[in-house]
């Protein structure tokens, strides 16, 4: 019996709800063009909300694609604003059977990153954009060394990948 009853008010609810869509105002306000006001006031509130969820690590959200490369005698690394992660590492001594250069790795093919327990949630740098600061390359390209910097809104706090390469090595 108590059964029937909450399907009997579900029922009800659904019929006050339909009712309600199709009345003139909620067809109007259905249809209504978004306001200038109200876009802003909805991309206020996603900022906001981007802004809770990833607390300082927020403006590493957006940057720009692009690749710092690094190389010394032996190999050539590009290594990627997104994640800062290696993204391709070309042998210069050795070819593929086709005379082309040996690519170890390629872009989209490694998955790198560090997983931050921060804000009561987990965030991956692999989904954020970092920035070369401290790039040395040694004039015959013997050796080099780039540090991709991922920026906080604290100046005074940041996470830093550094990447060398010395002359004679593959590490």
């Amino acid at each position: 019996d108590s059964i029937a009853k909450i399907d009997s008010l579900n029922k009800l609810q659904q019929l006050k709800a339909k009712a309600i869509a199709q009345t003139p105002a909620a067809k109007a306000a259905g249809n209504a063009p978004l306001t200038d006001s109200s876009r802003t006031t909805d991309s206020a509130a996603a900022v906001t909300k981007m802004k809770d969820n990833y607390g300082i690590f927020y403006p590493a959200l957006k940057g720009t694609n692009g690749t710092t490369t690094l190389e010394n005698d032996l190999i050539k690394m590009q290594i990627a604003n997104k994640g800062g992660k290696v993204e391709s590492v070309t042998l210069k001594s050795f070819k593929t059977s086709e005379g082309k250069p040996l690519v170890l790795i390629m872009p989209d093919s490694t998955h790198f990153g560090l997983i931050l327990n921060a804000y009561t949630r987990f965030i991956s740098t692999d989904t954020l954009y970092f920035t070369a600061v401290n790039t040395s390359q040694a004039s015959n390209a013997d050796s080099g060394s780039v540090t991709m910097r991922l920026n906080t809104s604290d100046p005074h706090k940041y996470l830093e990948y550094i990447y060398t390469v010395k002359k004679g090595s593959y590490l």
